[in-house]
């Protein structure tokens, strides 16, 4: 199975203009192979920066959520011109990296949700805080029914999940091994999620979750995944849920689109802003873990093929089973992840921040 990643020598220039002043960023793609009787299990590590604004926030917030704030320099927008489509980024201040999904616009505010983040408040929304909006990723924008052919659309509706489907992960269900929560396919010239008639293509794809593109066997050949975009080059923060009930999974993407270490995705194991818990010792059960997929492994509902923990005895990233250091190897472009966090004494939820290493 043939894949082609993004390198820093492939990365193309491309210039656009924000609010009047031309600005330079790197733009790639990269390639995954899905391949028949198989799923595959990716992100997408590139942004999409249709009608993108950066700017900052202007003045106290007011209000007693603190979530509505206003935009620096920026006036006569459409009212909910960027509702529920878009959101925001942090890129300053105690939310950098931080997304948050908007809810509503006036002409020169933002409303922004906080039931995915951190739950901004008057102490960390600041005035002067830098903040980029940008849309989405939806199964239409990713995925055109009419252009693309990473999906394979169903024949008929009596054979709608036959070939290819498209799967979100259940982001929000407690516990380990959960089935997924949403699917979808093409029928028609347009997306469908099963179970109902109405077109899905406005689906969100979230940039911190990732997707499973399933060929069956009766699909008729392996297609290619090619994800495009504007390359991510700011840090980025990810939520990690754990329970008191037991261990929890967490259902991630790194938006970085060129092969990361173990040993730089920034899972710290100590500090005020610890967010991995490390194996202490040969007998310790309750520790974190990462589970990597093989996407080149041809296998319908696939297990981990790789489990990575922190050991801090040798004070070292180690792979399950082998008993050596595996700091350096390497998570794959585009490619889906799970924390699988140990169980903690109340529902916690820490954060993750991935620096690039670009």
């Amino acid at each position: 199975m043939k894949k082609t990643i993004l390198t820093l020598s492939s990365v193309l220039g491309l210039t656009f203009m924000a609010h009047g002043q031309a600005t330079t960023a790197a733009v790639g793609y990269n390639t995954v192979t899905c391949p028949v009787n198989s799923d595959t299990i990716v992100s997408v590590p590139f942004l999409n920066t249709s009608d993108s604004i950066s700017t900052t926030v202007s003045g106290a917030p007011s209000g007693t959520t603190y979530t509505t704030f206003t935009l620096a320099n920026v006036s006569g927008l459409t009212t909910d011109q960027y509702a529920d489509m878009y959101y925001v980024r942090f890129t300053s201040g105690q939310l950098e990296g931080e997304i948050f999904q908007i809810t509503g616009n006036s002409a020169t505010t933002v409303t922004i949700d906080t039931l995915d983040g951190s739950g901004a408040t008057t102490t960390k929304i600041e005035d002067g805080n830098k903040f980029t909006i940008y849309k989405f990723w939806t199964l239409d924008t990713l995925f055109p029914p009419s252009t693309q052919n990473t999906i394979i659309p169903a024949p008929s509706s009596l054979l709608a999940l036959s070939q290819t489907k498209l799967m979100l992960p259940p982001v929000n269900a407690d516990g380990v091994n959960n089935p997924p929560s949403r699917t979808f396919y093409i029928l028609s010239g347009q997306w469908r999620e099963f179970g109902s008639p109405d077109n899905a293509g406005d689906t969100l794809l979230w940039p911190d979750t990732y997707f499973v593109i399933r060929h069956s066997s009766n699909a008729p050949e392996a297609t290619t995944y090619r994800p495009s975009g504007q390359v991510d080059s700011t840090n980025f923060v990810i939520p990690l849920r754990s329970r008191a009930g037991g261990s929890q999974d967490n259902y991630v993407a790194i938006p970085r689109p060129i092969a990361v270490k173990v040993k730089d995705l920034g899972l710290t194991t100590s500090g005020d802003n610890k967010s991995f818990e490390a194996r202490d010792s040969t007998f310790d059960t309750k520790y974190d873990r990462i589970l990597v997929f093989d996407n080149n492994a041809a296998l319908i509902n696939k297990a981990a093929s790789a489990t990575y923990f922190y050991d801090a005895t040798d004070s070292r990233w180690e792979k399950f089973g082998i008993d050596a250091d595996a700091g350096d190897d390497l998570i794959q472009p585009s490619a889906g992840l799970i924390i699988r966090k140990a169980s903690t004494t109340t529902d916690e939820t820490v954060f993750w921040k991935n620096n690039p290493t670009y």
